[in-house]
């Protein structure tokens, strides 16, 4: 029996969709407006919509928010390579003269309290987007420990990232996001970076390059 394609394909037809018109969602993603009269359909698509840019526009501060505090982290682990914290520092006796690293880290600490949650996160239900500072770097922490609290949230600051650009495609391509979430977590494993991306590799050579020239 011929298939479907072959069928079309005798009457100069094709099954697939035509180059320039855009289908309104993934395949098996339900559109609100489907089977709706064509008025009632505009508005479910401008609501639709509407939401979508909402949602996007929320997210974005969350992942900028993210962004500020990752180049504080970043700023300290600058100095963090050029001053040695931890034991080598807390055995100093009391009174000694701090530098002006150790007193911009110390500032850069105190910006960063410990179980923050990122501005705006709490507004947001998804967890692939919200982020959470766990631990903060500080002098009284050998550098190890910093770069691991560094290289933690700046994994959550990745993971936020990639899913905020997910759904800025999406919403490009269909024009809204109804599906978005469930085709990530479907996707999102070839997604996110398995290691630091060129992107934050720059960010890194950035905060050296500023200490550097102080």
């Amino acid at each position: 029996m011929a298939t479907l394609d072959e069928i079309a394909a005798r009457f100069g037809g094709s099954t697939q969709p035509m180059a320039g018109i855009p289908t309104e969602a993934p395949p098996g993603v339900r559109v609100p407006w489907q089977g709706l009269p064509p008025q009632k359909a505009d508005e479910a698509r401008l609501r639709a919509s509407e939401q979508a840019r909402k949602k996007i526009e929320e997210n974005a501060k969350v992942v900028q928010q993210g962004y500020n505090i990752l180049q504080d982290m970043e700023t300290f682990g600058a100095l963090n390579r050029q001053e040695r914290t931890g034991e080598w520092y807390t055995g100093f006796q009391p009174g000694f003269t701090k530098g002006a690293a150790e007193q911009e880290m110390e500032a850069i600490t105190s910006r960063l309290a410990p179980g923050q949650r990122i501005e705006g996160s709490g507004t947001t239900s998804d967890r692939d987007i919200a982020m959470f500072v766990k631990a903060v770097p500080s002098i009284d922490k050998k550098g190890s420990v910093n770069k691991a609290i560094r290289d933690n949230f700046a994994a959550q600051y990745e993971r936020s990232k990639a899913k905020l650009q997910f759904l800025q495609d999406y919403y490009d391509q269909y024009g809204h996001l109804n599906g978005a979430d469930t085709l990530w977590e479907k996707q999102k494993a070839n997604i996110l970076p398995k290691s630091k991306s060129t992107a934050m590799q720059g960010l890194f050579s950035q905060a050296d390059a500023i200490i550097g020239k102080r």
